[in-house]
């Protein structure tokens, strides 16, 4: 596996479901890779990035 994070990962890490964190991904622009079977794979920085989002709407 890649060096990154799946939507399930990032999902329990943010206490999120899949679609919140595909709202989010569009909300910020946000463009992330796919790997060879064209899952999602999140980088630490953006997941810095999305909890960052998460602590100003709250």
């Amino acid at each position: 596996m890649n060096n990154g994070l799946t939507v399930v990962q990032v999902c329990k890490r943010l206490h999120c479901h899949p679609n919140t964190l595909k709202r989010w991904e569009k909300r910020l622009n946000l463009k992330i890779k796919r790997d060879y079977r064209n899952y999602r794979i999140y980088t630490e920085d953006v997941l810095r990035e999305l909890e960052s989002y998460i602590t100003q709407v709250k």
